[in-house]
C-alpha cells in the first residue's frame, strides 16, 4: 500500500487541524505497516546529496550507460549491487539456506531428503502354488530396491511382481532363515500398480514374512 496525502480540507479551527493531521499520521502508518515491496523507478541522474545506504536504480543508458541496475552508496562511490556483493546464497542465520544447491541447503538446514526409503512387510501364514495380492493399489511412483523372506519351517520360492512382471533378482527361495537380495531390473512402478508375489516350489511352508523395500522421492 502506498501512502497517498490526502488533500488538505478547509480548516476551521484547531480541533479540525487535530483531527486531520491525526488520520493522515495514521494513514501514514497503515501504509508502511502493509508494505510488501518496493518500487525503485529508473533515474538517468545520481542523487545530489546522496547518504550512506542509499540505493537507486540506474537506467543504464544515461546514468552508468550499459549496466542498468541497482545501485549502492556506501559513503563514497556507487556500486553496482550483485549477488556476489551481497554475498550470496544467504547464510542460515541471515535467514538463506547457506548453498545453491539443493542438497546442500537440506543438509544445512538439517531437512530431510526428498528420496526416502520405506517399506512393506506381512506375512502369509499358510503359503501355496498361486499368486498373493501384496499391494492392491500403489498411490505413488517408486522403485523396489530389496526383498526379504523367512518361513517358519519348510521352503518355497517366492517372486516378487509389478503387475505381472517379475522384479529382477526378488525371485527368492524361502527357508528357515532370512534370505535377502537387492532388486535388479524391472523394479520401478507407478501409481495405480500392482505388487504381488507368486508362490511356487511349495515343500510344507508355513508363516511366511516379507518386506519389500522401496524409494519413492517426495514432494
Amino acid at each position: 500500500m502506498v501512502y497517498i496525502p490526502t488533500r488538505m480540507p478547509e480548516i476551521k479551527d484547531a480541533e479540525e487541524l487535530r483531527r486531520f493531521v491525526e488520520d493522515e499520521l495514521q494513514r501514514i502508518s497503515q501504509a508502511e505497516s502493509e508494505q510488501i515491496e518496493v518500487e525503485l523507478r529508473p533515474v538517468g541522474q545520481l542523487p545530489q546529496k546522496p547518504r550512506e545506504g542509499m540505493i537507486i536504480y540506474a537506467d543504464g543508458v544515461v546514468l552508468f550507460p550499459g549496466v542498468p541496475g541497482l545501485y549502492l552508496f556506501n559513503g563514497t562511490t556507487w556500486n553496482v549491487v550483485t549477488a556476489a556483493s551481497l554475498s550470496l546464497p544467504l547464510a542460515v542465520g541471515s535467514g538463506g539456506t547457506g548453498s545453491a544447491t539443493a542438497a546442500g541447503a537440506r543438509t544445512n538446514l538439517d531437512a530431510a531428503a526428498r528420496t526416502q526409503t520405506f517399506e512393506w512387510s506381512g506375512n502369509i501364514k499358510t503359503p501355496v502354488n498361486q499368486d498373493f495380492r501384496l499391494v492392491e493399489r500403489v498411490p505413488f511412483a517408486g522403485t523396489v530396491t530389496r526383498g526379504t523372506v523367512k518361513l517358519a519351517s519348510g521352503t518355497c520360492t517366492a517372486t516378487f511382481k509389478i503387475n505381472t512382471t517379475g522384479i529382477g533378482s526378488l525371485a527368492l527361495s524361502a527357508t528357515s532363515s532370512v534370505v535377502t537380495a537387492t532388486s535388479g531390473s524391472s523394479n520401478t512402478f507407478v501409481a495405480t500398480d500392482l505388487i504381488q508375489v507368486t508362490i511356487s516350489s511349495v515343500a510344507s511352508p508355513i508363516d511366511l514374512s516379507w518386506t519389500l523395500e522401496y524409494t519413492r522421492v517426495l514432494a
